[in-house]
């Protein structure tokens, strides 16, 4: 038994360094749970259905204890640090499930590598948690005590499993597909021990029931949280749970039922099980699981318990379809797990078994017998660990992510990205300063999706940055439309974080406005405010047309954590209106003329057509472009304004070499 704690340490203090190591530095995604999580936690926030108020409030308490980074970084280790406990208390499970010690560290350890689990482990989300209370239930419900005999039911059902039960309710609902499974142990316990209790009177029966309601039912009295933090704020999303229907409708998280395969509402597809049991343990992990699926030999009742259970995750996970759906597929990774270790345990004997047959039909083995089991188990980890190694090899010794713009960063549409190694992964940090570092006038309207002013929302409520801007969210974009001429109408700047149609037309409402770049932003304006600040003015205008020139130009760096991002910014002079749509291309020339970097799109973020363009106008126009890693300077800035219908260049603009 101590053999046994000094190896599940042992590989929890393993895990959790390999999950440190690579967790992310801070934000890291923005149109995913994450970044709301990064936001709730330290803030003590409100979280999407259910609420997660156990998460919520051990992450607020970590979140303020632990001296490391920003908020977003403490709470992304908050995951590594229950992921690695999930991986250490694993090995005891698979230990007690199978009865041998070296394929439960095998399975274990090829779990701990798993890309998905591992990718949950290095960003604030809620999964991590939820395997530690999967793997604790099953510990407690595997142990070699599990009902007092002669007791009646409810009182001999364990304590820690029923606290577990409570307390896993409160994270995830998820912990109900449990429930088949354990009723099935709890059941046949308490037919292996005479069916305790019948008999018993009327009076027992509830105290004993009133007892295990208690134990199971106590912890949920977590979910107050939500309701009365619920009179003070709203939920990152901007709900009220100030009312009965609402808060119930929260924690029951009733409205994900269009997720569900078959109704109209539902999104994205379901991954092939069996693909991503491959991607995740290689091929030789799921054959053995394959085979450990079969009963083992004086284990009947465990595969049964251990076979409902996977089927009802398995089921849940196929149907439940969302865009990040091979999330949702961990807990069936977790518990073919299981089946994985028994499959070696079975392979393993097999083996010896074998081999002992072998000696006494008289085949001499020179040596000791114990050889041969080492051998065979040595076999066995190589064969099993080394598509698992050669992937987490390779997820350790990538290289960093490539630079992004801003508009890249906050592209929409885009499934998350599972990656286990984030060390590196500064992008939606750096675009989220480059914002907040944008002369923005005090009080400025910030205007954006969901995802988009989360993400200024942690810097304001964690980091005390700009935390004048007000910032408003509009995923609709007639919202958005709304929102800008709701702000222009009282007086106050605005901003708007991505492109937005039909922002300029003929309606009176809007013919006065003007949009110049500002950066990564679009400043909508009257014509009666000063337009955006402008780059140095060039010695002699640039005639693009007749009608256009470029009287002000410049390029220079943007900061960034990984390799290099620089900026173009230029003014264009209105003399009449273009007759043509033309758009501009930004280039980046090498030392040798040959282009390393390139952006093509209409003028100001994709927002001014220059249909739009009126005489007399200066617009502030700006463009992005990332340098591959491999590329040499000098290099040259080039711009180039050509008619969208044919490609035809008008004009050009270079700019001065850099390097």
């Amino acid at each position: 038994m101590m053999k046994d704690r000094l190896i599940a340490w042992g590989l929890g203090l393993a895990a959790l360094a390999l999950y440190g190591m690579t967790a992310a530095p801070t934000v890291a995604t923005v149109f995913d749970d994450s970044l709301e999580f990064q936001v709730v936690l330290p803030t003590l926030g409100i979280a999407h259905p259910t609420g997660y108020p156990l998460y919520t409030l051990l992450g607020w308490l970590w979140t303020h204890l632990l001296p490391l980074g920003d908020a977003a970084y403490r709470a992304n280790l908050f995951s590594a640090l229950a992921a690695a406990l999930t991986v250490a208390l694993l090995y005891r499970l698979l230990a007690r499930v199978t009865g041998a010690r070296v394929p439960a560290l095998l399975a274990a350890a090829v779990f701990a590598i798993s890309p998905l689990w591992w990718s949950q482990a290095t960003l604030a989300e809620v999964y991590a948690l939820h395997g530690l209370f999967m793997v604790a239930l099953g510990l407690a419900a595997f142990d070699e005590r599990p009902m007092r005999a002669g007791a009646t039911l409810p009182v001999a059902l364990p304590t820690a499993l029923l606290v577990l039960s409570g307390l896993a309710l409160t994270h995830h609902r998820m912990t109900l597909l449990l429930a088949p499974g354990l009723a099935l142990w709890i059941g046949m316990h308490w037919w292996d021990s005479g069916r305790p209790g019948i008999g018993f009177s009327a009076v027992g029966w509830l105290k004993a029931a009133a007892r295990a309601a208690l134990l199971l039912l106590a912890p949920l009295l977590l979910y107050a949280y939500v309701w009365l933090r619920g009179q003070a704020i709203p939920t990152t999303a901007g709900a009220w749970l100030n009312t009965w229907p609402a808060f119930w409708e929260h924690i029951t998280a009733s409205a994900y039922g269009a997720f569900f395969a078959g109704h109209t509402a539902s999104r994205g597809a379901a991954p092939d099980m069996a693909q991503l049991l491959l991607a995740q343990l290689g091929p030789a992990a799921v054959l053995l699981g394959v085979w450990g699926l079969f009963p083992w030999p004086l284990q009947e009742r465990r595969w049964l318990v251990l076979a409902l259970t996977l089927a009802a995750q398995a089921a849940f996970a196929l149907s439940y379809q969302t865009a990040d759906a091979e999330v949702f597929f961990l807990p069936v990774v977790l518990l073919f797990t299981l089946f994985v270790a028994a499959g070696m345990r079975q392979a393993q004997d097999a083996v010896l078994l074998w081999l002992a047959q072998m000696r006494r039909a008289g085949l001499r083995l020179p040596g000791r017998f114990a050889w041969y089991r080492t051998g065979v188990q040595a076999a066995l980890a190589l064969t099993v660990a080394w598509v698992p190694t050669q992937q987490a090899w390779a997820a350790l010794t990538a290289a960093p992510p490539a630079p992004q713009t801003c508009e890249q960063a906050l592209a929409v549409g885009v499934a998350p990205a599972l990656s286990p190694n984030r060390r590196d992964d500064w992008r939606t940090f750096d675009c989220a300063q480059d914002i907040l570092s944008q002369p923005l006038e005090p009080g400025a309207t910030v205007v954006g999706l969901l995802g988009e002013i989360t993400l200024l929302r942690y810097f304001q409520q964690t980091d005390d940055q700009r935390p004048d801007l007000v910032t408003v969210v509009a995923d609709a974009e007639d919202a958005r439309r709304a929102a800008v001429l709701d702000a222009l109408t009282q007086g106050r700047p605005v901003y708007l974080l991505r492109p937005l149609a039909g922002l300029l037309g003929v309606q009176p409402d809007r013919s006065n406005l003007a949009v110049d770049a500002v950066g990564p932003l679009l400043r909508v304006r009257t014509a009666a405010v000063p337009p955006a600040p402008e780059p140095p003015a060039l010695q002699a205008a640039a005639a693009m047309t007749p009608e256009i020139d470029i009287v002000a130009a410049a390029s220079w760096p943007t900061p960034v954590h990984q390799g290099r991002l620089q900026r173009i910014g230029l003014v264009w002079q209105v003399h009449a209106p273009p007759a043509d749509a033309m758009q501009v291309s930004a280039r980046l020339l090498d030392a040798s003329g040959r282009v390393v970097a390139q952006y093509d799109a209409e003028p100001v973020h994709r927002t001014r057509p220059t249909t739009t363009w009126r005489a007399g106008e200066r617009i502030v126009d700006v463009y992005d472009l990332p340098l591959p890693r491999q590329a040499r300077g000098p290099f040259t800035p080039l711009l180039i304004l050509y008619r969208a219908t044919d490609g035809q260049e008008m004009g050009r603009l270079t700019l001065p070499a850099f390097d």
